[in-house]
């Protein structure tokens, strides 16, 4: 249980922030037409419960054969934390000096080369910040994999620790002893980025 979480939780992670930074930098310094309606309309969704789309997401997986499989979460999950993610990053990328950009449009540095040896290095505090975060969120997350995960080896912790709590004869034993399993991964996560979040939450008070 605890393999299948981290594999959703990596999975999700590195699919949200690679979309997450191409879409930020397009947002935040490209010109280009619709621009602002396709941003509203992003940030828009993130009002939109999840259990409102579930039914028409659930009839959509299982006609692509998505339903049980690692693929179909980590596609949902990542459609749920990028209207977030890239809130975060396109507020961090929009206070870099426009003149660093057209510096490095210049000297032939193409979009890639752009996102890679600019975007990257000066947003590293909030592109660190929004990765803490959206991997506790995933790790944590109950609804989605128990809709999209159905058989026993699928499941994540969280839906494994749900599932033995609801059982009338459960062994609290074995409850507790899941609680502290999964209490460790993010208290380890926190530990080791603790100096990272805290940069993050403060990036930009002091100019």
């Amino acid at each position: 249980y605890l393999g299948n979480t981290l594999i959703i939780s990596a999975g999700s992670l590195v699919l949200t922030l690679v979309c997450a930074l191409f879409a930020s930098y397009a947002f935040a310094r490209m010109k280009f037409r619709g621009k602002s309606p396709a941003y509203l309309f992003i940030i828009c969704t993130m009002f939109l419960p999840a259990q409102v789309i579930m039914i028409p997401l659930y009839v959509m997986y299982a006609k692509m054969g998505l339903i049980n499989t690692y693929t179909g979460v980590i596609l949902a999950t990542t459609a749920a934390m990028l209207p977030n993610t890239i809130l975060l990053l396109r507020s961090n990328f929009i206070t870099i000096d426009k003149e660093i950009f057209e510096a490095a449009k210049l000297d032939g540095a193409g979009y890639f080369q752009i996102v890679k040896n600019i975007l990257i290095p000066l947003g590293k505090p909030a592109i660190a910040i929004s990765s803490i975060f959206n991997f506790l969120v995933v790790c944590n997350d109950l609804f989605r994999p128990m809709i999209l995960l159905q058989a026993a080896d699928k499941r994540t912790l969280t839906v494994a620790l749900a599932a033995l709590s609801s059982q009338k004869f459960g062994d609290p034993t074995y409850l507790f002893a899941g609680l502290t399993i999964s209490a460790l991964v993010p208290l380890i996560v926190y530990l080791i980025f603790s100096k990272s979040i805290v940069k993050g939450l403060t990036v930009g008070s002091i100019k």
